[in-house]
């Protein structure tokens, strides 16, 4: 039967998809016949990171890869040269994003880091003119105080977020949508209990390994297939996991009150249920992080229950939960019903 797996966060439901997928290998699936199914390009981004980590290859059909991005790869730039001063690669990356700053300016600035033992305190004596000089000077202070532990790191990403803010959205029209990406990085830093950890695990180095281009195959010529539902048209395969069915996501929120939107969204769904052979996971968050609330707000949202999955179709699915219940994920499931339950009671006053 298929498996509708209750999980805590985004975070439970990439470990609990990384241990299927190898459990699934040790048994004789190869991970090619194994794939992972998303309503859009964003919602595999903590899957990514967990892959990465596990030194599982897969392929992105449907979006570029969350690391591969251009500006998450900036702000990941920009905490490994806090973290090593001599790393002359994200140096250059990092200066070049400064305004007035081309290659030579970033050499000259590189190479007065290097006459003064790497130390960014002395770029504040450093000549150079324009608006260079400024922005250079507040990057460095950040640096040196990041490099120094003088920030905690659980703020070092967040400091860095808001330096890269304005400098993203002059160079990007859907800087909005970015930087949503660069405060799901900031979330998931919070994962790791140091910036060295967090840039060893997931830090890709040469920045080639990250890019959209095919490179060396490894030995099995093996990789797990994550793909956009419209990319996955017309493809099979032996397991599937489908990520974040939930309603909001399935349907989709803009889709709700648009009859014709919300059929779209539901053979939308069917294309995905129908790529499967053998097993078919449909994850199901208990709750969301949202990035964009209020910084007063809460940073997680309750997911309810997919209107698709009717008590018709639920007859012929296996509910699970992973991990076991405990009595506070009891509790949030008992929350998450009558949230539920009250959203109905008010939206029903509007008839």
């Amino acid at each position: 039967m298929p498996k509708l797996v209750n999980v805590e966060d985004d975070s439970k439901q990439a470990e609990y998809i990384v241990e299927s997928v190898l459990a699934s290998r040790e048994a004789g699936v190869d991970l090619k016949q194994q794939a992972v199914m998303f309503h859009t390009s964003d919602h595999s981004d903590r899957l990514e990171l967990e892959l990465t980590r596990r030194n599982i290859p897969y392929v992105k059909h449907g979006g570029l890869k969350f690391l591969e991005a251009a500006h998450v790869k900036d702000v990941l730039r920009m905490l490994r040269w806090a973290d090593n001063p001599k790393h002359k690669i994200s140096a250059y990356r990092v200066l070049k994003l400064m305004p007035g700053i081309g290659p030579k300016t970033a050499e000259k600035i590189f190479d007065y880091l290097t006459l003064h033992h790497f130390d960014f305190a002395a770029l504040d004596s450093l000549s150079i003119g324009g608006d260079a000089k400024s922005a250079v000077t507040s990057l460095a202070k950040l640096l040196h105080e990041i490099h120094h532990n003088r920030i905690d790191w659980n703020s070092q990403l967040t400091k860095l977020a808001e330096v890269y803010k304005p400098l993203l959205e002059e160079s990007y029209d859907d800087h909005f949508v970015r930087y949503g990406d660069i405060e799901q990085l900031t979330e998931i830093s919070q994962q790791y209990k140091s910036r060295e950890r967090f840039l060893t695990e997931l830090t890709l180095d040469p920045p080639q390994s990250s890019g959209d281009l095919a490179g060396s195959p490894h030995i099995d010529d093996d990789f797990l297939i994550l793909s956009t539902i419209h990319s996955a048209k017309g493809q099979e395969y032996k397991n599937v996991f489908l990520l974040n069915v939930a309603d909001g996501n399935f349907p989709n929120e803009y889709a709700c009150g648009d009859k014709r939107a919300i059929e779209e969204e539901r053979r939308l769904l069917n294309v995905a249920l129908t790529r499967a052979k053998n097993e078919l996971h449909l994850m199901q968050p208990l709750k969301y992080w949202v990035p964009e609330q209020q910084s007063w707000g809460d940073k997680h949202v309750y997911g309810g229950k997919s209107r698709f999955l009717t008590d018709q179709i639920m007859k012929c699915i296996e509910v699970i939960h992973y991990p076991r219940l405990t009595p506070n994920t009891e509790e949030s499931l008992r929350n998450t019903e009558a949230i539920a339950d009250i959203k109905k009671m008010v939206l029903g006053q509007w008839g």
